[in-house]
């Protein structure tokens, strides 16, 4: 199963694969936690908008084509990153107190 995640993988940073969940992958810990959270957070709110009816799609003229990530065009910069992360870091530390 390793080696089949790790193909699909590539250079990208995300692979769902069904019945088992999300395989997340990054330049560093911290990144592979933001994507992770990012990807959790992006699925609910497709969950919670699936709740509420049928969704309107925006027409393909108006949408550019979305690009893959990749670890070479990583969506944060790394002081960015280091401050999404403790954010989360914060918040996870005030759900368990």
């Amino acid at each position: 199963m390793a080696t089949s995640i790790a193909k699909a993988l590539g250079c990208k940073n995300i692979v769902i694969h069904q019945h088992h969940g999300a395989f997340v992958a990054g330049k560093s810990i911290e990144d592979a936690v933001v994507t992770s959270i990012a990807l959790e957070r992006g699925a609910q709110m497709q969950w919670l908008m699936q709740a509420v009816g049928t969704p309107q799609f925006f027409p393909n003229t108006i949408l550019k084509k979305p690009a893959l990530m990749d670890s070479s065009h990583s969506r944060y910069h790394d002081n960015e990153l280091g401050k999404t992360f403790n954010s989360f870091a914060r918040e996870a530390k005030e759900l368990l107190l």
